[in-house]
């Protein structure tokens, strides 16, 4: 690259053309106020967090496999977490195997692997309105257009999601 050549959204895939930051990271950045809450984000109160309960598992993940948890591992995760979701998801009568397991760091990353192995260009996905600021803007990278299928109190609108599945190749 030259040195006069300036990097410009040109060099970046197509895809990036009319995405901005991330409005999610803009309203974290609203949360460093403490006088303010705000369920937009995902983000509960602190004071509903386990943390006695979570620093007792942590402490004793770390003296247990504390070699394996701090190494680099395989991508699938840490297996003793995978064997206590296939118990839960049992527990909710859900017939799963290991390999129907994926361990993520949160839901866009979820939600990111999700886009990126179904969404092609120009794809129609059907969204509530309002939805998850994450998701749409996951699905916009991805060049899919969203539709959105309006709630009530109660959810979906059937009639609603009825109509625009059949105006819409899904």
């Amino acid at each position: 690259m030259e040195k006069d050549e300036e990097i410009t959204m040109n060099n970046f895939a197509e895809r990036f053309e009319g995405l901005s930051g991330s409005a999610i990271r803009e309203i974290f950045k609203l949360l460093e106020n403490p006088n303010i809450v705000s369920f937009a984000g995902g983000n509960p109160s602190p004071d509903s967090f386990p943390k006695e309960a979570l620093a007792d598992i942590a402490n004793h993940v770390l003296l247990q496999d504390g070699e394996k948890i701090l190494q680099y591992g395989t991508t699938k995760g840490y297996a003793p977490l995978m064997q206590e979701i296939l118990k839960m998801a049992a527990d909710e009568g859900i017939d799963a195997e290991l390999e129907n397991i994926i361990i993520t760091s949160g839901s866009s990353q979820g939600l990111e692997l999700m886009a990126k192995t179904f969404i092609d260009k120009d794809d129609v996905i059907l969204v509530e309105s309002p939805t998850f600021l994450g998701a749409i803007q996951t699905f916009k990278t991805y060049q899919a257009n969203l539709v959105a299928v309006e709630t009530d109190d109660n959810g979906i609108l059937l009639d609603d999601l009825e109509a625009k599945i059949k105006a819409q190749r899904i």
